[in-house]
């Protein structure tokens, strides 16, 4: 059942408030805990439970009624411009909490238990073993899944720009809300239903809740917890794109920040460029942090990667040259083909939670070759290498918390069905080599002696072995 604050009782709030005066009736209107007690009543009288869910929804509309109310009343005393929308929502002043951190925590304890789930993304929404997971209040944007224990949180976005992030486990059981966020890109307000909050840069989602970023901190709230600041090391910066598991593992990504990397156009930037491309320097320029270590797992990305360059005033010289005056270079996702910009750092590496603890797979260096990465061991393996490079990769989880990898070499997909037992059986793997492709943990020193196109299963003496080191 959905709530709303009667139509009439809301216009003579309106009226009350550009009157400057209240009636008795109307003071009922702004006492919440008052309101919800009359509706458990109402309720009760029909045989009906008021459930938490729903006193949440009323206490969100209701505090949603006085912030318009405020508008209109600055409107009608001449303060401010009545048509100008402010960019972030007033708070009201000693608004209660709808719940309190211990319900809040009672409340994910009745989650059903922890299951691995598989999932498949939608384009509103995703499902969870075949479940769609939808949302009645509007479009499901943005979602973080934990595919070993089946706990998830997604963000709905309203037609009225409100922003709800909801909490679930498995695809059997409703999701409930634990946070509203308010704001606009570069400056977000996070409120949780417990009353904590938390603004930043930039938010991402996690399975347990999410993670509020600035510049150089990063804060955490797992619904029933209190929130948790992290400081970042010097010289890294958090990313707005998040494609990890971060409540699960972790582990958060992160980029050096611009003091740390030499300025764009000077000598020493073009210098550095030149380096790597001839491979004669490999670029760290992106690396997984340990929120609770503050230890750094270094990845060879290069940050120059996420932008693309769109042509402009062009004219044409002959059947396949264009001749161009204008160039821009900005961060992007996609190329301007409209496929994805797979250089940008948020295509080149994905980590998750697994039985056996966090892993990692990421498309690394110069996007030559996919490697996993156990990230509790520090043990690193190549899955598949290509000379020319690997564009189209994916991870996909499976049953009983396994992730598969599949990628495509050339005109072919080749898939390993467990990237686990690809570091745990390294020693042992059969690897393929074709046309220079090397396949499912093959090391480059093996090439040489394997046959071309034909399978090989390498010996003792000349396995690959992943070595249990320490992350760079």
């Amino acid at each position: 059942m959905k709530f709303h604050i009667a139509k009439t009782a809301l216009v003579s709030l309106l009226i009350a408030f550009g009157a400057g005066s209240l009636h008795a009736q109307n003071q009922n209107l702004l006492d919440i805990d008052a309101l919800v007690e009359q509706t458990r009543a109402d309720f009760a009288k029909r045989g009906l439970t008021l459930t938490a869910e729903q006193e949440t929804k009323m206490r969100l509309e209701h505090r949603q009624a006085l912030m318009k109310a405020q508008i209109l009343q600055n409107a009608l005393s001449g303060q401010g411009n009545p048509l100008a929308r402010p960019q972030m929502p007033m708070v009201v002043a000693n608004q209660p909490p709808a719940f309190t951190t211990e319900t809040l925590a009672a409340r994910v304890s009745q989650l059903p238990a922890p299951e691995p789930v598989q999932v498949h993304p939608r384009r509103d929404g995703f499902e969870l073993n075949g479940v769609r997971v939808l949302d009645p209040e509007g479009k499901i944007s943005r979602y973080s899944v934990n595919s070993a224990t089946g706990d998830y949180t997604y963000l709905v976005e309203r037609t009225d720009g409100t922003r709800l992030i909801k909490r679930g486990r498995g695809s059997q059981t409703p999701a409930f809300l634990i946070a509203t966020v308010n704001g606009r890109a570069g400056y977000w307000s996070v409120r949780a239903v417990d009353g904590q909050s938390s603004d930043g840069d930039m938010y991402a989602l996690s399975p347990h809740g999410l993670v509020v970023m600035r510049e150089d901190a990063a804060f955490e709230y797992v619904a029933g917890n209190a929130i948790r600041s992290f400081v970042l090391p010097k010289g890294w910066t958090p990313v707005p794109l998040q494609r990890g598991d971060i409540s699960g593992t972790r582990f958060m990504l992160v980029e050096k920040s611009a003091e740390a990397r030499p300025a764009a156009g000077s000598p020493s930037s073009i210098f550095q460029s030149l380096k790597r491309l001839t491979g004669s320097e490999v670029a760290e320029d992106y690396a997984l942090l340990n929120l609770d270590t503050g230890k750094l797992v270094k990845l060879a990305i290069d940050i120059v990667g996420k932008n693309v360059v769109r042509m402009s005033d062009c004219r044409k010289q002959n059947a396949v040259v264009n001749v161009c005056n204008q160039a821009s270079s900005f961060e992007s996702l996609w190329g301007t083909d409209g496929t994805p910009n797979s250089w940008h750092y948020y295509w080149r590496v994905v980590w998750m939670d697994t039985p056996e603890g966090p892993m990692a797979n990421s498309n690394q260096p110069l996007s030559l070759e996919i490697r996993t990465l156990s990230l509790r061991l520090g043990k690193e393996m190549g899955a598949f290498r290509r000379p020319l490079g690997i564009a189209n990769w994916m991870v996909t989880p499976g049953p009983a918390g396994t992730y598969g990898l599949t990628a495509q070499l050339a005109f072919a997909a080749h898939k390993v069905a467990d990237v686990r037992k690809l570091l745990d059986t390294a020693p042992d793997w059969t690897g393929m080599v074709a046309d220079g492709v090397v396949i499912a943990g093959v090391s480059e020193k093996d090439v040489a002696s394997l046959p071309v196109a034909t399978a090989a299963k390498p010996t003792v003496a000349n396995a690959p072995v992943a070595e249990a080191a320490a992350p760079k």
